[in-house]
């Protein structure tokens, strides 16, 4: 079938994977402080005799939109909203997710289970008895508004590129992290996925129809390939 038939089935398979990162990204816009993710595509010109030239395309890699989610009150006083670069250290991993918890140990802990560190990688403790916990915009925690020497730790990173996406809003690395003074924490808030619902929609649907027109395509040449064979029988006999 040559050059169009090939170029047919590599978009097709670069558009099942953007219709995968798209419907991900649309799965989490509910989840508390999600990026979403983005396929990189680029075109190489082939080396076609065609007079219009066809783009063989590529798929370079993943990039993900680094942007502020919307941040919303939520009156719930486990809950916390990074404005600003960086993350919240949850045991060996990282998350823009501040829906927190307290385990039976008194520890603050992400819903599964992982702890929430202080800015010098210790875990936040809150003890059983006490009534009021305070996260003050720096990250400095009281209890029964009496200072603990605690502050919630937001860690950034030279290459924030570096940061592999894990199950569970976490993100896992490799890399240094470092403590950041310039965000802000809003302690009873909460930040939403920067996932755009209606571009996302408007996205979803110019996938399938351009899937549609590829299918047509490929049934095309298929079909102009069966005739071509028929011909071919008929003339040799």
């Amino acid at each position: 079938m040559g050059t169009i038939y090939d170029v047919t089935i590599a978009k097709k398979l670069i558009n099942q994977q953007n219709l995968a990162k798209v419907a991900h990204n649309i799965a989490n816009i509910n989840t508390p402080g999600d990026k979403a993710d983005k396929l990189v595509i680029s075109g190489d010109e082939s080396k076609s005799s065609f007079i219009d030239k066809l783009s063989y395309p590529k798929q370079n890699g993943v990039t993900r939109d680094l942007t502020q989610g919307p941040v919303k009150p939520t009156n719930n006083q486990l809950d916390f909203a990074i404005s600003g670069a960086g993350y919240f250290a949850a045991g060996d991993k990282y998350t823009r997710n501040g829906s927190f918890t307290i385990d039976n140990d008194g520890k603050l802990i992400t819903f599964t289970g992982e702890p929430i560190l202080d800015r010098s990688k210790s875990a936040i403790i809150i003890p059983a008895n006490a009534r009021e916990f305070k996260v003050a915009d720096d990250g400095s925690i009281s209890i029964d508004n009496k200072a603990t020497g605690q502050q919630i730790g937001i860690f950034g990173f030279e290459k924030e590129t570096d940061l592999v996406k894990s199950d569970n809003s976490l993100y896992t690395t490799s890399a240094q992290a470092i403590p950041l003074n310039s965000s802000k924490v809003s302690q009873r808030h909460i930040e939403g996925s920067n996932t755009n619902p209606v571009l996302s929609m408007s996205q979803l649907i110019e996938i399938q129809r351009s899937d549609e027109q590829l299918s047509k395509v490929i049934q095309m040449q298929h079909d102009n390939a069966m005739n071509g064979i028929d011909e071919t029988m008929v003339s040799s006999t």
